[in-house]
């Protein structure tokens, strides 16, 4: 999607990131084959997918389940502005993606 947007972008006279700044999500690696490079979340799919199957086996054999949470990471690529940075911390998920505390 974010690739599709920049290149949409593009054929309509839009510069990345000077007119505007674009952002995609799982930090997929075709995001570094975009031009310019895609900025991303990465919401650690593959940590959340581990951790899922780790949670249902203790859940089937009995044992206590606890409350986890990931925090994802902003990937910053060429497609942001260059001055913007990612913030110190993100929203926390529970194992199944859904956002928790405040």
């Amino acid at each position: 999607m974010g690739r599709y947007t920049l290149k949409r972008l593009k054929q309509a006279g839009v510069v990345v990131p000077e007119d505007i700044a674009v952002t995609g999500y799982d930090n997929r690696g075709l995001a570094i084959l975009a031009d310019p490079e895609l900025t991303s979340v990465d919401g650690k799919v593959n940590v959340m997918a581990r951790t899922c199957a780790q949670l249902v086996i203790a859940a089937a054999e009995s044992r206590d389940v606890p409350t986890l949470s990931t925090v994802p990471d902003l990937v910053v690529r060429a497609s942001m502005v260059p001055d913007a940075t990612p913030p110190a911390t993100g929203p926390s998920f529970d194992p199944f993606g859904f956002p928790v505390g405040d």
